[in-house]
């Protein structure tokens, strides 16, 4: 048993099984006597069952338990070239050749195999991709490709007929030089309260293509043209893509670029959530499976046929084979797995086990230091807690902390990479809604839409959308066919067999459905990148240039060190008030909605850059940049301070490594934004209004002098607070035009600012210090109340100070302190729930503190 610096828990085997290991044997094509022949092509049908064509136009049917050869058909059209393709569910096979024929084979009954030819093209059927068990994909040349569906004959017709090929679209291929199906998925999406199907295709170009799809039961004499709704020109490069297969509510490509990617429908739209590289040097993926909640990837590493876990990440087989084939199979079967493949014109056959060496007690946290760490406020219960941690590992975890019977219990839910080096800083902004109960369905489905900046090396910001649902009570439907998956939504969670003692399990025999009910919370997150942003301008030779030709002009060294975000537009909007004096006019109906944030990024390179970032069109926007400080900026921090008249004065803070804060007035930044977008005729699409059409003439005029001025920005008030860095940064209203600002430094001082604030002017009223509060550098700092402030420093301390105003002073007295097990404390964060507060401090791990206000 080994635990590890990540937080995981591992069991190792220390002997491997006897039985466990690797039998290499051929298929003995000798006994075909056969001359001057060869195989082409080889499939699995089944664990038992491969498929060999031979050059000559034979396919062969071998058993691989019995050693027996049979012919499924001899035919000299189908010599020299042609594309076989497996349908295990139909126990049938497709097969094409150079002339255009399409050849369907049933195998069930081997002393009655049936075929039935199809006449598609003038040239050769180019792939062969089934769908599911009815439906075909045949590509031809000319970017031509068939949407074909394969039904049974009606009783009466002629039994030598065995199946009829019914063609319901043409599919428009764009044009490229590998133009053919290489991989496709049938889908379904709502629009309008209308179910709508579609067809999601990869071709051996490396795209990913969308097609609206016409229902097959819809009476027409005239077979469709259907053009592609969406492209992803080479998505996965221009190796092409391998496999498009649909999961629960995902749909997943694989592709020879090593990567694979998630996507869902969303209202008929085809949406990429993120895209994954398993391992470096797993170049070509070829498929994904799920094995229980096992998420499995093959694909060719090197000169092997490897298979690899992503849930556990660990290699489960390897086979030594030579490298990436153009024909081959793999089917797994009860813990052991067999592996075809074609080499030196023999037909090779290994037997193997899939066995993992170690068992995981306990999930990883990070592999490295905690850089940054947020809790995301849920309308929930405390029963748990959900947190966003980034780390020096290039990761950012999504994680909870489950409270079961006064045992609290860590449970990661989903790890976003991507990044090209550490994650030092995050920000969230979190939407809360909830499904309403539905008459017919007892699940209470409540979702929480979160949007997450992340930054940290190479001047790198990235945007995700997070999806975290709740269920008080799931249903899982899950088809009565011995699966032992369940799949309600997105989560994947295993079941037993229903008996007569279990009794919420229930069987509906009209729909074979299984249905049961869980009684506790279960938690899921489901993550979508939206976009990546660098420092720097980047240049293209032409349009879809490969990643050789681009260029990137921006520091490496550059790193972003806070991030702090805020839906700034959409508060103004909801609170129909004005940003300051010169934006009376600057407010909107509480109908509309922006789904835009406004971003302050301290950089490494002494810059202070805000940004904006809009969710649909999924890009960001530089609004202004400063380089006041003059050196690193460590901290930034947005602050809104509302009166009781309704007026909203945004503020944005910024901290150096010189011990200075700066205050920024955000609302001229925004106002001169607007102006540029008022000078845009084609700003917004028709029938979309912009903030500008809030503003009267005259003050349009008015605002673009003060844009002018306004040029050079400069900070609203200049605080010197410590003697060098500042480590952390909070803000807190503490009356109708105060507010009290603390902060933390590498002087191991606490520093307090009383500020009075008044049309958008900044005066300081208090100031209070705390010298030697720490025996070591602040990293953490929150102002609870007016009175009550936590801190925690790197001498793995969190305490508790009560503040006193006065009139022109603060004065900071400890009330309690406490020892944490966490080394090189680097962040925390705190989330108030009435009189509870909940603080999580990380650094070399992460720990969770709560206590009530009341108690002190």
């Amino acid at each position: 048993i080994t635990g590890g610096g990540d937080a995981s828990i591992r069991v190792w085997e220390l002997q491997q099984s006897s039985h466990l290991g690797t039998v290499s044997s051929y298929v003995p094509l000798h006994l075909l006597k056969i001359k001057d022949d060869f195989p082409r092509t080889i499939e699995m049908l089944d664990y038992n069952t491969v498929l060999i064509m031979m050059n000559s136009g034979s396919l062969y049917k071998y058993s691989v338990q019995e050693q027996e050869f049979l012919v499924a058909f001899s035919d000299s059209n189908f010599k020299s070239y042609s594309v076989v393709c497996p349908c295990h569910k139909q126990y049938s096979c497709a097969v094409g050749n150079i002339k255009g024929t399409l050849r369907i084979v049933n195998l069930k009954d081997s002393d009655n195999i049936k075929v039935k030819d199809v006449n598609l093209f003038d040239g050769k059927i180019l792939s062969l991709v089934w769908v599911n068990d009815t439906h075909l994909l045949c590509s031809g040349p000319n970017g031509r490709c068939l949407h074909l569906m394969i039904s049974d004959v009606d009783d009466g017709e002629e039994e030598s007929k065995y199946c009829v090929v019914k063609v319901l679209h043409h599919l428009s291929l764009p044009a490229s030089r590998h133009c053919w199906i290489t991989g496709a998925c049938l889908v379904s999406s709502f629009i309008e309260s209308k179910m709508e199907s579609y067809l999601v295709c990869g071709d051996k170009n490396g795209s990913v293509f969308l097609y609206p799809l016409v229902d097959e039961r819809c009476p027409t004499n005239s077979v469709t043209d259907v053009e592609p709704l969406q492209s992803f020109y080479r998505i996965h490069g221009k190796t092409g893509v391998t496999s498009v297969c649909e999961k629960g509510e995902s749909i997943f490509t694989t592709g020879r670029d090593g990567f694979y990617r998630e996507w869902k429908m969303q209202e008929g739209v085809l949406v990429q959530l993120h895209g994954y590289k398993v391992l470096k040097g797993l170049d070509w993926i070829e498929q994904l499976d799920w094995c229980g909640n096992d998420f499995l990837v093959h694909g060719f590493f090197s000169t092997d046929f490897v298979v690899w876990s992503v849930s556990q990440n660990q290699q489960l087989i390897s086979i030594h084979c030579g490298g990436g084939h153009r024909s081959w199979g793999f089917w797994s079967q009860d813990g052991k797995s067999r592996f075809v493949y074609l080499k030196n014109g023999e037909a090779c056959v290994i037997d193997c086990w899939s066995h993992s060496k170690q068992t995981l007690l306990h999930p990883s946290l990070h592999g490295r230091e905690i850089c940054d760490v947020k809790f995301v406020p849920l309308q929930r219960d405390n029963a748990f807690h959900i947190l966003c941690s980034g780390s020096e590992d290039t990761t950012v975890n999504v994680s909870a902390f489950i409270n079961d019977d006064n045992l609290t219990q860590w449970m990661p839910l989903a790890q976003l990479k991507g990044h090209l080096s550490s994650v030092r800083t995050l920000s969230l902004c979190c939407n809360q809604s909830k499904v309403p109960q539905s008459s017919n369905n007892s699940v209470n489905y409540k979702y929480d839409s979160c949007i997450l900046f992340s930054g940290g090396g190479r001047a790198e910001v990235r945007a995700w959308k997070l999806n975290i649902l709740q269920t008080k009570e799931i249903e899982h439907n899950i088809e009565n066919t011995g699966n032992k998956i369940l799949e309600p939504g997105n989560l994947q969670l295993p079941i037993n067999t229903p008996t007569s003692s279990d009794p919420d399990a229930v069987i509906s025999d009209s729909k074979r459905y299984l249905k049961r009910k869980s009684t506790k919370n279960e938690l899921a997150c489901k993550h979508e990148h939206l976009c990546t942003y660098f420092f720097g301008e980047s240049r293209h030779k032409q349009k879809y240039s490969s990643w050789k030709t681009r260029k990137l002009k921006l520091d490496p060294e550059t790193r972003v060190m806070s991030i702090h975000a805020s839906p700034l537009l959409e508060l103004i909007a909801k609170e129909k008030t004005c940003l300051a004096e010169g934006l009376q006019g600057f407010a909107s109906s509480s109908n509309d909605k922006f789904d835009q944030y406004v971003l302050s990024v301290a950089g490494s390179d002494g810059y202070l850059r805000f940004l904006l970032f809009d969710e649909r069109t999924k890009s960001f926007d530089s609004l202004a940049t400063t380089f006041h400080h003059k050196s690193c900026v460590l901290k930034t921090l947005h602050y809104i301070h509302q009166t009781h008249k309704g007026q909203v004065f945004p503020f944005g803070m910024s901290a150096s490594t010189g011990g200075d804060i700066a205050i920024w007035n955000l609302a001229n930044i925004l106002t001169q934004h607007q102006i540029k977008l008022a000078e845009r005729k084609d700003a917004c699409p028709e029938g979309e209004e912009d903030f500008t059409s809030f503003l009267e003439p005259s003050m349009t005029e008015r605002l673009r002098t003060e844009s002018e001025v306004g040029k050079d920005l400069q900070p609203v008030i200049c605080l010197k607070a410590h003697q060098s860095g500042i480590n952390s940064l909070h803000a807190l209203q503490v009356s109708d035009s105060n507010t009290l600002v603390a902060s933390g430094g590498d002087d191991n001082s606490i520093s307090l600012h009383n500020l009075l604030i008044s049309d958008s002017q900044v005066t300081l009223v208090a100031k209070g210090t705390k010298k030697d509060a720490h025996s070591a550098q602040i990293t953490g700092i929150w102002l609870v109340s007016r009175s009550l402030m936590v801190s925690t420093s790197i001498d793995q301390r969190v305490s508790i100070w009560s503040l006193t105003q006065n009139k022109d002073s603060i004065e900071v007295a400890m009330i309690s302190c406490k020892y944490i097990e966490i080394a090189d404390v680097s962040c925390m964060d705190v989330l108030v729930e009435r009189n509870s507060v909940h603080l999580c401090v990380a650094g070399e791990g992460m720990c969770l503190l709560d206590f009530d206000q009341i108690d002190l």
